[in-house]
């Protein structure tokens, strides 16, 4: 039997374009889709539990002459781009232009080589319709997973190898075991368009596949070309599977992100000799998980592309909960299974947070519901492995990207409303662990002050006479006295300097009393008078007052006159911030330094250019203010 690339006739069906949507979902960050969605996929088909799944990314070049089932898919590609011409759509052609040039240029073939050993292989009856061959081969959001626990599916995550090659065509290459024995399986796989077949000009489907040319049959054994045998003869005796890309569209220079991808969402499962991996030259498992962790953050620096850095920059952030963990253990959960955690304190953590991963250990997410606020709880990072029946569980609420927890993804009502009470006992087993090593010792509390960095520059204008107040920040050692007649305030627990602090929590108040621009100030004893510079644009209606959000606040020095400030930012822009001790009967502004440590001024007319995200500033007083509660707010110059 012949041959050949093969795409079957669409029988006067639906015409197939060249974008599809499955591939494009994942180019956004296609090297970090890529990693995540094979390595979970090779987890799935573990053989050998005392062994770990081994996964390998190589990189290897054929001689096109060796290589026909490349060139042979060369007549497929003219006969998209002419379709894409008559449609008119410019970067399509382009792309089918790029695509036949590298194939009449290139006399070696780039490949990038995923291999696995200790799995399973691509199990299954080759026709279907069940099983994993033909899930991932011949199907199309088709899953069929053995095990409940699985972390993925061979769905929409199976095209995303596409989005690494330069002629969207792969190849599949599995050993798996019968029994007769070791078979090998192999096929091409190339998604394109409806196109005119040459020999018939009928209209063909958008998918073809290379194989025997009677409906499109995967080649056995004797039959698997040569190219693709010495590709894997370091696995050559073990089941698995390798995922072979030809024209492949990165290179040596993205194996240090391809590194920092699976670290950063499988340190878990290496730590746990559940996943062992290479690429290229460097090989991680577990002897060495800790010290490669630390030296791929490092890398992570400079080695940024293709990749989602900022959600690999928060999965190192939960990955230090296990290497640097203060406290850790199981907890039983009756009827759902165990959960493993780690948990980690620090003067280096500005807030709390829980990384969620299931069975196998692959990260999902780090905002799980119910799990993201913890009011009057020292700032933390948690590691939480679920295993047993809560894993299937949780697998229910993924998103299809397996980064975040979605209940509505449950369609009946009742057993999404069963499904919340459920994962409601994982959550609060897990806030039972988090309230026993991590509440706020109410008797430790010292209050802080430092306003140095904060203030570059004072401004000299002055603009008119008064200005609106509003909504305030208390930043408090304690109990605050709250008039019940002046605004109210969002209350700062203020830490000791020796360990992490706390968000606040409070109420928004409405607007406060005026206060005129210049003139006399008490200062901080309330006896003699200091002119401080006036405030600008007093009077204007155009500067809004802003009640920051999840504040807390550390003590810096011995003597309490240094305060470090974090909160959420209300926005990038140029502010001015006010401080003052809270009173009994009334408010007080507190004096502040300038940079140099020298000149006084009070709390007005700052100038904080404040980013967007988390924010932390230092601040300075002319006092020790400990003895007082805080009050602050931060107002917009628009």
């Amino acid at each position: 039997m012949p041959k050949k690339w093969s795409f079957p006739p669409n029988g006067g069906g639906l015409s197939a374009g060249a974008n599809d949507g499955a591939i494009d979902h994942f180019k956004g960050y296609r090297l970090s889709s890529v990693v995540r969605e094979v390595a979970q996929n090779s987890l799935d088909a573990r053989k050998d539990d005392t062994k770990p799944v081994s996964l390998n990314f190589r990189l290897f070049k054929v001689s096109k002459s060796d290589c026909p089932e490349v060139v042979a898919l060369k007549e497929n590609l003219e006969q998209c781009c002419k379709i894409a011409e008559e449609q008119q759509l410019e970067d399509v052609v382009s792309f089918y232009s790029t695509a036949i040039q590298k194939i009449d240029q290139l006399e070696q073939i780039p490949f990038l080589g995923i291999h696995d050993s200790n799995t399973t292989g691509l199990t299954g009856p080759v026709e279907g319709p069940s099983g994993a061959w033909h899930a991932l081969v011949k199907g199309s959001g088709l899953t069929q997973k053995a095990d409940p626990n699985s972390l993925g599916s061979y769905g929409h995550g199976s095209k995303a190898p596409f989005t690494l090659t330069d002629i969207r065509s792969l190849f599949y290459f599995s050993t798996i075991e019968t029994e007769r024995g070791l078979q090998r399986r192999f096929q091409g796989k190339s998604i394109l368009q409806s196109h005119r077949d040459l020999a018939t000009g009928t209209m063909t489907q958008g998918t073809g596949f290379y194989g025997e040319e009677d409906e499109c049959r995967l080649l056995l054994d004797d039959q698997i070309p040569q190219w693709a045998l010495n590709s894997r003869q370091h696995m050559a005796d073990e089941t698995g599977t390798s995922i072979l890309i030809p024209f492949y569209s990165l290179g040596p220079t993205e194996e240090p992100e391809t590194a920092i991808t699976l670290i950063a969402n499988f340190f878990y499962a290496i730590k746990k000799d559940i996943l062992s991996i290479s690429v290229g030259d460097r090989e991680i498992d577990q002897a060495n998980v800790e010290e490669q962790y630390a030296l791929l953050e490092e890398e992570l620096e400079t080695e940024q592309d293709e990749i989602d850095v900022d959600r690999i920059k928060a999965c190192f952030q939960g990955i230090s909960a296990i290497v640097y963990a203060d406290q850790s253990g199981t907890q039983e959960i009756s009827d759902i299974g165990t959960i493993e955690w780690y948990l980690r304190l620090g003067e280096d953590i500005d807030r709390c947070t829980v990384s969620l991963a299931r069975q196998n250990g692959m990260l999902i997410t780090r905002a799980a519901p119910y799990l993201v606020r913890f009011p009057q709880k020292k700032p933390f990072e948690m590691f939480v492995c679920v295993r047993g029946d809560g894993s299937s569980f949780l697998k229910r609420l993924e998103n299809p990207t397996h980064d975040h927890l979605e209940f509505d993804r449950i369609d009946d009502k009742n057993e999404r409303e069963i499904a919340k009470k459920k994962y409601r006992r994982i959550e609060r087993k897990i806030r039972s662990i988090i309230n026993q090593y991590a509440s706020i010792d109410q008797h430790n509390e010292v209050f802080v002050d430092e306003l140095r960095d904060l203030f570059s520059e004072i401004s000299e204008e002055s603009t008119g006479n008064s200005r609106e107040r509003s909504k305030r920040v208390q930043i408090s050692n304690g109990p605050s006295v709250i008039k019940k007649a002046g605004p109210k305030h969002q209350k700062v627990t203020v830490g000791d300097g020796q360990s992490d602090d706390v968000p606040g929590r409070g109420e928004r108040g409405g607007d406060g009393k005026e206060k005129t621009e210049g003139g006399g100030i008490p200062d901080a004893r309330g006896k003699s008078k200091i002119t401080g510079p006036s405030r600008r644009g007093a009077g204007q209606n155009s500067n809004k007052s802003y009640a920051l959000e999840n504040i807390r606040a550390r003590s810096d020095s011995a003597d309490g006159r240094k305060l470090a400030l974090f909160f959420d930012s209300p926005g990038t822009g140029t502010y001015s911030l006010e401080l003052y001790k809270k009173g009994e009967t009334d408010d007080e502004l507190v004096l502040l330094l300038d940079q140099n440590n020298l000149e006084k001024f009070d709390s007005v007319d700052v100038d904080i250019p404040i980013e967007s995200g988390r924010t932390q500033v230092s601040l300075a007083t002319v006092e020790d203010c400990s003895k007082y509660a805080l009050t602050a707010r931060v107002v917009r110059d628009e």
